[in-house]
């Protein structure tokens, strides 16, 4: 009796672990750390963003380099995120800046695959807001007029 209560456990604790593997590979998230080229901009962007059960969590960094923007640069918290395929979209609030006027900023991409199995570039695009958009639509898909990635990588996980 004492063995097969020993086994009940084990199987249960095992079923706990699985269980919360699978929980953790669902949570949709996106990392990146790239250098872009829009043909009018140039900007190196860092993020992180994901939903757990506890909601939207991360940070972001941009600095445009070249354009009309360059020497701007923009830093905050995830306040959302969503992701459907290889495509996501994450906004948050700006929390330190040279630019006041700015207060959010929305990044979009598409992660095109790693290495040989690529289909082609990463892409992505760096919205800035002086006015945060209407809550439903500060994070959105799909993607367009995105930037090519030249240097560095972003996943969709």
């Amino acid at each position: 009796m004492r063995k097969s209560a020993v086994v009940l456990a084990f199987l249960a604790l095992a079923g706990l672990v699985v269980a919360g593997q699978a929980l953790a590979a669902s949570s949709p998230k996106a990392t990146g750390d790239v250098i872009a080229d829009s043909g009018t901009q140039v900007f190196s962007a860092s993020f992180n963003a994901q939903i757990d059960k506890s909601g939207p969590k991360g940070s972001f960094s941009v600095q445009f380099t070249s354009g009309s923007l360059a020497g701007q640069f923009y830093e905050g918290s995830v306040s959302c995120y969503i992701q459907s395929g290889n495509e996501g979209s994450l906004g948050g609030f700006v929390t330190s800046t040279n630019n006041s006027l700015i207060t959010f900023v929305r990044i979009t991409i598409r992660d095109d695959g790693e290495g040989v199995n690529a289909t082609g570039p990463d892409l992505i695009r760096v919205q800035r807001f002086v006015d945060p958009p209407p809550v439903a639509s500060r994070c959105r898909l799909p993607v367009d007029e995105l930037a090519t990635v030249t240097g560095g990588n972003l996943q969709i996980h």
